[in-house]
């Protein structure tokens, strides 16, 4: 996956703003929840910012099989490839 890290910085940067840290790097392996103390509020908020910025739209029933940021990640490009085809 070309975009991978594109995705994992852009995500980083969201997760940032969300949280207000300046300190975030997301990892394939970073855990969204327990890393970084998410609610599921907090989650579904997370997912609308990305839906926003990679113009895509997540189905409810996907939110909460992204337990990582790779996850996420994998997710956002299966999504982009419905897009462009």
């Amino acid at each position: 996956m070309e975009n991978y890290d594109v995705y994992l910085s852009t995500l980083s940067a969201l997760l940032c703003r969300y949280t207000g840290r300046d300190d975030i790097v997301l990892s394939e392996d970073s855990r969204l929840i327990s890393d970084y103390n998410l609610s599921s509020f907090d989650l579904i908020e997370l997912v609308t910012r990305v839906e926003d910025t990679f113009q895509i739209r997540i189905p409810d029933q996907e939110i909460r099989n992204l337990t990582t940021a790779g996850k996420l990640c994998d997710l956002i490009d299966a999504l982009k490839d419905e897009t462009r085809t």
